[in-house]
């Protein structure tokens, strides 16, 4: 994978993490939109400085454009030229440990066979205060990798893991993301099964202490609301997936792409969030 529109809208919107930051790509990543999406994105730019640094652009876009002070590459081969070659499902090189102050994985996580210690060896290499910057594979893509990730995964992940802290969590299509306050919530479960077209998950988890001990001991957090929900009647909660399944369904089927959807979704999330306060994802 690499840059796609709703991973820039979201990175140009957050460029302050970036910013005199030693970045390590996974893999070498290349830019898949138009010179006009990507001058939408960055007006202050023009078309031929995207097409002029098409084929060096993750240096163009985080040291030219963001600010970082440097970019390298790593991947498990050098048939497209990174700079630093390794395995993500062993042990990496000690000379890696601490090495970078952020890590941006747009489509690595799903190719790797050992997901435990891929994400291990993920928060060694960064330093204290690093940041692991994600888009993972969500929905609709079969076969594209050994595994597709819910956004609850991330939140769970953090939830047993006092050294890591989710910064902020998304839902996106192609062209565009917007933020999701609970993966398990009702306008996201409809909107994540009322397309066939293919879903990312955007992220950020901050790592704040040691990472040596990872713990994947973790369930998903919807099962611990359900088995905190066995007092309520089963009257309630047949009524609630009756309403549930028949919303998805009439979602599912309004003739609109799934970057429209989005931006309804964006616009009702907005709207809601006028009368309280600003959703922060927290530990459980």
């Amino acid at each position: 994978m690499g840059y796609t529109p709703s991973f820039l809208r979201y990175i140009a919107s957050h460029r302050e993490i970036v910013k005199g930051k030693d970045i390590l790509t996974l893999g070498v990543l290349y830019p898949y939109l138009s010179a006009s999406e990507f001058v939408e994105i960055f007006p202050e730019f023009k078309h031929k400085d995207y097409i002029n640094n098409k084929d060096n652009f993750s240096d163009y876009l985080f040291i030219h454009l963001l600010g970082a002070n440097s970019v390298k590459s790593l991947d498990i081969s050098d048939y497209q030229g990174a700079d630093i070659i390794a395995n993500l499902n062993l042990p990496i090189p000690h000379g890696l440990v601490n090495s970078f102050d952020v890590i941006l994985d747009l489509g690595t996580l799903e190719h790797l066979s050992d997901v435990r210690s891929a994400v291990d060896n993920y928060f060694a290499i960064l330093r204290q205060n690093g940041l692991y910057i994600f888009s993972a594979v969500m929905n609709n893509w079969s076969d594209h990798g050994f595994f597709q990730f819910s956004p609850t995964f991330f939140v769970d992940l953090v939830r047993v893991n006092r050294c890591l802290t989710l910064q902020d969590l998304h839902f996106a299509g192609r062209k565009y993301y917007t933020r999701i306050s609970k993966p398990s919530s009702f306008l996201t479960g409809v909107l994540s099964r009322s397309t066939r077209q293919r879903i990312t998950t955007i992220g950020t988890i901050l790592l704040t202490d040691s990472a040596s001990n990872i713990s994947f001991d973790f369930i998903q957090s919807r099962y611990l609301e359900l088995h905190s929900q066995r007092s309520k009647s089963s009257t309630t909660l047949n009524l609630r997936r009756t309403i549930t399944n028949a919303s998805l369904s009439l979602f599912a089927n309004i003739p609109l792409p799934l970057d429209v959807k989005i931006r309804l979704f964006s616009s009702l999330v907005k709207a809601t969030s006028n009368n309280r306060h600003k959703t922060e994802i927290l530990r459980t």
